[in-house]
């Protein structure tokens, strides 16, 4: 057996140092210019381990706690900062949520600044499903489906199966940590997409949640190229491009730092500019 090299033993453990480190709140304050760098990341928690140079923002766990559901104005000041950042957030987000959430950034955003949004491509799921010849797609969220929901939770096997992806990436609630998707038989979910637009099957996947379940703050939106693009112009942005994971065009970030790269074949990444 080959001994393991003196880096691959040490970097484990300088790894996990520098996440505790970076959960330290005083020292995020001291290190992020008691939270004035500019660099805001949405939906990331301190457990998360972001870099000291984004502060970070959710309803808990963060360096500035908002509630964006109540729909208040952000804790920043007008035109003062020069890039957000949000990833696999704002499909947790209802309608008017969301809308505020836009409108508070091109608000908070100088004139110049950048917006980087990563979510689930509806599109590009939605399209691999009805071709039903991209298992390796599916594979993905069937190996976690089984770990996590079915093993761990006890849930049917049902749940490795690509309908329950799809049915899961458009609507889920929180079980136990845990993204559940909403059930239902594929004959059910074949027979919505036949007859229903995008929009009206979104809205269908939502429904299938019950009042508890919509409360735990799983998925309830969708977003396309076409969706995404037309609310960031709808709030005021301008150049607004589509582009890939751990690719940007804003200059002065380190992307590679902060974005999961297991996210990239499912995820829809957009940018624009105030």
């Amino acid at each position: 057996m080959t001994r393991p090299s003196l880096r691959q033993r040490i970097y484990p453990v300088y790894a996990k140092n520098l996440a505790r480190l970076r959960r330290i709140r005083w020292l995020r304050k001291l290190l992020t210019r008691n939270f004035s760098t500019g660099k805001v990341a949405f939906g990331e928690k301190h457990q998360y381990a972001l870099p000291y140079s984004w502060i970070l923002v959710d309803n808990e766990d963060a360096d500035v706690q908002i509630d964006l559901c109540s729909l208040k104005p952000f804790l920043f000041r007008a035109e003062s900062l020069s890039v957000i950042y949000s990833a696999h957030m704002i499909e947790h987000l209802p309608e008017n949520a969301l809308i505020h959430f836009l409108n508070e950034s091109y608000r908070t955003l100088k004139s110049g600044g950048f917006i980087r949004l990563e979510a689930p491509d509806a599109g590009k799921a939605l399209q691999y499903y009805k071709d039903g010849d991209s298992s390796a797609y599916w594979d993905y969220f069937a190996a976690a489906n089984q770990k996590h929901i079915v093993e761990r939770l006890g849930f049917s096997s049902e749940y490795t199966a690509a309908h329950i992806s799809l049915l899961g990436l458009f609507s889920c609630y929180i079980f136990k940590n845990t993204q559940i998707p909403v059930y239902a038989s594929k004959m059910e979910v074949d027979l919505q997409l036949q007859k229903l637009s995008l929009n009206e099957f979104a809205a269908w996947c939502v429904s299938l949640q019950t009042p508890d379940q919509r409360q735990t703050g799983g998925h309830i939106n969708y977003f396309t190229r076409q969706r995404l693009s037309h609310l960031l112009t709808q709030a005021g942005f301008r150049n607004v491009s589509c582009t890939e994971n751990r690719k940007t065009a804003i200059p002065n970030i380190k992307i590679t730092s902060i974005e999961r790269v297991e996210r990239g074949f499912y995820s829809l990444y957009m940018e624009a500019q105030k």
